[in-house]
């Protein structure tokens, strides 16, 4: 049976999760720092669970000092206070993923499964040949300070299995940002589903990301759920906040037990996905409305990330610009610009962007194609309308 070091001074919480996981594993005891080490090289438990807060002690040291064992067993923080920035501290200094009391023992149990799964993915990774930590991730190109922050983040958070929310506008890349992460975590060999929900239609919302059985409704045809599909990888919902209501309810069951019921079916099927989401929405508001639960938010939000718009990082448009401008384009001719004036580029830099980095692209590949393969001029590039 795997065992799992439990590290809390409350002896009724240490009662309960000895009694919560007994029929999983083998559920060891520690309620001090000292004690915690030498459990942890005589059991080799295959997870820890870490409370933050200990009667004199701090769980970070206890976090400290299993990060330098040689081979730590990962590591899962609980805390009765969900302070973003306590979660942030947790990650960058080694811990896997991060729950806030009170949680179910469903969801518990799940990110704990999801830990030790992603952490014996990490192990084949890294023996497998050419292997190259952190996979092929997608450029996040630009060098302000705004971009090294985002690729910190999502440094920092691509190795937790915790859900992960997208905050940003239209066109600032949320998309990037979601593969980057997908890519540089363990499970990077996994599938990688994309479904944005704005576009699909809702009568049809529930079967795409749940799936359906043949005649589960009129020309209903049998097929899997994006959840399923994407089991062992990650799912990456964009535009969460148009999911209706109704389907809210069930996407924060899948969040919590990892329990998928197709539309029709009597069957029951379990599913192991990172949930990356996103929106250009706020929630906030729309809880307020009451058009977004605050319950589902407060599980899709275990991490957050905002991406910044292009107009806060503006200096960053010229190495944006030359990425552009070497993208291969299957469908355009074999003359495309390679090359852009200093004036063309002034132009695009004293441009406000309202649609972010989606429309600089589109910008440049339009001067490409007016340019006929000569240098790119202030006369190719069009900004809105004329």
């Amino acid at each position: 049976m795997r065992s799992m070091l439990c590290i809390d001074d409350m002896r009724e919480e240490l009662q309960n999760l000895s009694l919560q996981f007994q029929d999983h594993f083998k559920v060891i005891p520690c309620s001090r720092r000292a004690e915690a080490l030498p459990l942890i090289q005589k059991e080799h438990p295959q997870a820890v669970i870490l409370d933050i807060h200990l009667n004199g002690e701090d769980g970070f040291d206890i976090l400290d000092d299993i990060q330098r064992l040689p081979s730590p067993p990962p590591v899962l923080m609980l805390s009765a206070y969900a302070d973003p920035i306590m979660v942030v501290r947790a990650l960058q200094n080694g811990a896997r993923d991060f729950v806030a009391k009170p949680y179910s023992f469903a969801l518990l149990r799940r990110r704990v499964d999801m830990m030790i799964q992603d952490e014996r993915r990490s192990k084949t990774a890294r023996k497998a040949p050419g292997h190259a930590e952190g996979g092929a991730a997608p450029v996040l190109a630009g060098s302000s300070q705004a971009m090294r922050r985002l690729r910190e983040e999502i440094s920092s958070y691509a190795t937790s299995a915790m859900p992960v929310l997208l905050l940003g506008e239209s066109g600032t890349g949320k998309d990037l940002a979601a593969r980057a992460i997908h890519a540089a975590s363990p499970r990077a060999s996994g599938p990688y589903v994309v479904r944005n929900i704005a576009s699909i239609p809702e009568t049809l919302v529930a079967s795409e990301l749940f799936g359906c059985t043949a005649g589960a409704y009129t020309d209903a045809r049998e097929q899997k759920g994006c959840f399923v599909l994407s089991d062992k990888g990650s799912l990456f919902l964009d535009e969460i906040g148009d999911a209706p209501r109704a389907i809210q309810a069930s996407i924060l069951r899948v969040i919590e037990d990892g329990l998928v019921r197709p539309l029709g079916s009597g069957e029951v099927y379990q599913t192991d996905c990172r949930l990356i989401s996103a929106t250009n929405q706020n929630l906030e508001k729309l809880i307020a409305e009451g058009r977004f639960r605050e319950d589902l938010l407060y599980r899709i939000e275990g991490l957050t990330i905002k991406i910044p718009s292009l107009r806060s990082h503006s200096e960053d448009i010229p190495e944006l610009v030359s990425c552009f401008l070497k993208l291969p384009h299957e469908d355009a001719p074999v003359f495309l610009s390679r090359e852009i004036s200093e004036e063309a580029l002034a132009l695009l830099m004293e441009h406000s962007w309202p649609g972010n980095i989606r429309q600089l692209k589109n910008c440049v590949h339009r001067a490409q194609l007016l340019a006929h393969g000569a240098v790119i001029q202030s006369r190719h590039i069009i900004l809105g309308q004329r």
